[in-house]
Formats: structure tokens, sequence, C-alpha cells
């Protein structure tokens, strides 16, 4: 498998090698109308823990220059508009819609300004729980844990680990990380709590890493911006169970709703598990939820999913990666 970076530099010269042909011609003759390219953008700075998850982070100065680049070459939509053509089968010629999962702070208060600046609109999807909790999600959480440890001899959840140097911290988060993704939502604070005690770690977490409040949230509405869900503590039914998951689609839902007004019931699954969509399709349909994406690469397509199964591209690394993401998502 090809390291991050090598992957990197392969996306990025592959995409300015194709973008005009056929990756130009493609966006014109195979998105619009009843399909269309859904871009999605994690995390807005340097990675936490580097070699691990580099592709979910852009650097600001990146950031712009694939902005540019969807504004010059694309045809970016705002959400209502993007979801309302879609339904009727009149998207324009490479129809585009951005967006951004977790809302963390800062990413949300970058992409915000840069996003107006540009006269550009995207769907944020939220997790109300980790907002009242004042944290981050559990991958970052556990990143930023990892990167904060400690060097020394450790004995965390009854397994031995010796931090030494970054790759010794690397191997940590990716010997924890299945456990944790394993682990009930409702179980992720007192799991974190424990690492970063048996890691001897006294600092906080970041406000930057942590997930936006409220009233950030409420700018984003205001600027035209729409609001998803992302379920409340960023969780899975492959570990929370359906009747847990549900409930927490729910109560998601309707705390949004409360916060920021009525507005389309729109649903992001966490890490876009095929296990998620399968067995949540009719939950979600019961629960009146209009559109639902998935986080696995390819092209937004009701007619080939449904819209409740909507798939997305990664807009990662780089604006020249950015340009091979339209050929990419015909060819998943």
């Amino acid at each position: 498998m090809l390291s991050a970076p090598l992957r990197s530099r392969v996306k990025g010269f592959l995409g300015t090698a194709l973008w005009h042909f056929p990756t130009s011609l493609a966006t014109q003759r195979l998105i619009g109308k009843d399909q269309g390219l859904v871009l999605t953008f994690h995390y807005i700075g340097s990675p936490v823990l580097p070699g691990v998850g580099d592709d979910l982070f852009m650097s600001l100065p990146e950031f712009r220059r694939v902005l540019d680049f969807i504004s010059a070459r694309l045809h970016p939509l705002p959400p209502l508009e993007f979801f309302r053509r879609l339904q009727e089968g009149t998207l324009p010629e490479r129809a585009t819609l951005i967006t951004f999962d977790d809302c963390l702070h800062d990413t949300c208060v970058k992409a915000l300004s840069e996003l107006s600046k540009r006269g550009l609109a995207a769907a944020f999807f939220c997790c109300p729980g980790l907002i009242a909790a004042d944290r981050t999600v559990p991958s970052v959480e556990l990143m930023w844990i990892c990167a904060s440890a400690r060097a020394g001899e450790h004995r965390v959840r009854g397994a031995e680990f010796r931090i030494a140097d970054h790759a010794s911290r690397i191997a940590a988060y990716q010997r924890l990380w299945p456990e944790l993704l394993r682990c009930p939502s409702r179980e992720h604070a007192d799991f974190l709590a424990q690492v970063r005690e048996e890691f001897a770690i006294r600092a906080e977490v970041p406000r930057s890493l942590r997930v936006a409040h409220w009233n950030t949230l409420a700018s984003l509405d205001a600027n035209g911006m729409l609001v998803g869900n992302h379920t409340m503590l960023h969780s899975t039914v492959t570990a929370d169970g359906l009747p847990q998951f549900e409930d927490d689609v729910a109560l998601a839902f309707n705390l949004i709703e409360r916060r920021l007004g009525d507005r389309p019931r729109v649903f992001c699954y966490p890490y876009g598990r095929k296990q998620d969509q399968a067995a949540t399709e009719e939950m979600l349909k019961k629960l009146g939820t209009e559109f639902a994406f998935v986080t696995q690469g390819g092209i937004a397509s009701p007619r080939r999913s449904g819209v409740l199964n909507l798939h997305r591209e990664d807009a990662s690394y780089s604006a020249n990666a950015t340009k091979l993401a339209p050929l990419l998502a015909f060819l998943r």
C-alpha cells in the first residue's frame, strides 16, 4: 500500500496530467442532470499525528487553491439548490456540492471565511453530543493523545507501550484505534480518559481541535451554509446497535432543529461504513431524512444508489489532487 506522502504525490501528478483530458471532458459529459459531484473536506490545518490520517488534513493555503479551482472549473451550488436539482434531474454540467465532516472549531471558522469570500456555500455535518461535552471526534482525540504521550514505558488498557519516538506514537495509535472503533459511543469518553491517564497526560485537547459550539454553527447557518446530522457522538450502528443508533440520530436531528431552526433532514454516516448504510436506511426514512451521504468515493446519483446512500469523493491533499476527483468518482 502506498504511503500517504507517496499517494499525495501520485494523486497530484495524475490530477495535473489528466485534468484537461479526460477529466475535464468527463465533468462536462457525465456530471449533470441526475448526478453530481460531492466533495468532502475534513480538517483545515496540519495533521495532529503526521503519518496518521494525513489525507484528512489540508493546509489553509492549499484549501484556498482548491476553492479557487472549484470556482473556476466546476459548478458549485448551494446545498439546497443542489439537492432540489438532483431530485429534479436538472443539475447543470459540472454540478458540485462542497461538504465538511465533523465541524472542528478552526475548520468551521476558516472555511466560512474562505467560502464567503468566493460566494460559495457548503454543507457541514455536526455531532451535537460532542458539542455538549466540548470534545472532539474520537479519532482526532486519540491522535492528539498519542502525539502528546510522555516518553517512557506505559501500560495502557492492559497492553505494554514504549513511547520513544514518532514511529512509536504512530504504532500506539494503530494499536488502540481498532479497539476504540469497536467501543460503543457512550463509552468513548471513559475509554479516552483512561488512555490519557495511563499515558500521563494532564493537558486538555486544544480548543482548535474541539468541535465548534452552537454559536459558530449558527454563523454558518446565517451565511447560507447547511448544518446537518453526523450522529450524536460520531458513532456507528456496528458499535452501538441499531436501537441506540436510531435514538441518537433522532436526538441529533431534534437538537439541530431546536438550535438552528427547521431545515431539510440531511445525514452523513461517520466513517461511511457499508454496514451502517445497510442497517439504517429504513430507519432514516422513518425519521424523515431526505438525503444521506456515505464516505465511500463515487458520484452522487439517486438513480444508482438512492437518495439515502449518496456517494462523495475526498478533496484530499491538494488542489492538483482534487483535479482528479471527478474522474475517480466515475471509476469507483
